[in-house]
């Protein structure tokens, strides 16, 4: 029985219909921060909050936990020898796979002056990981000055 070139066309559109392609917009799923904005740069012990603005982009977009003891933002403060550790909550819906971009506002509460000083400087180094495990890049704030109140 001889087949028809209409039926070999019409069974590769068939074929090929079901497949999605993937669109390459850029964004790596490997998570990506940048500082924008760091404010004030100088506050005051215990009851100053210096606040940091940061750009994040993620390819998958699993940046964040739905729940809130799930801590993947790492924020070193360069006088201390371990970092803190801060909660980002889910940044797109849990279980989709879409590129992400926006920003976060990360409030450094609590800072204090560890020696014996009127003032001291620092600079807090941030990494985000997301839910895949993948660090992003690292980023250093401009330095902060603590002062006594």
């Amino acid at each position: 029985m001889k087949q028809s070139p209409f039926l070999w066309i019409l069974f590769a559109f068939v074929l090929t219909a079901g497949c999605t392609k993937e669109v390459d917009n850029g964004i790596s799923d490997v998570p990506k921060i940048e500082i924008r904005a760091v404010a004030p740069l100088e506050i005051q012990e215990f009851d100053g909050n210096a606040t940091v603005f940061l750009k994040y982009e993620d390819g998958d977009g699993d940046l964040g936990y739905a729940e809130a003891d799930s801590l993947s933002l790492e924020v070193w403060d360069a006088r201390l020898s371990e970092p803190d550790w801060y909660y980002v909550p889910a940044l797109a819906p849990v279980g989709e796979n879409l590129s992400i971009r926006g920003e976060l506002e990360i409030v450094l509460n609590g800072t204090f002056i560890i020696g014996n000083g009127t003032q001291e400087t620092t600079t807090f180094t941030m990494r985000i990981r997301d839910r895949a495990g993948q660090w992003s890049n690292t980023v250093q704030t401009p330095v902060i000055t603590i002062v006594e109140p």
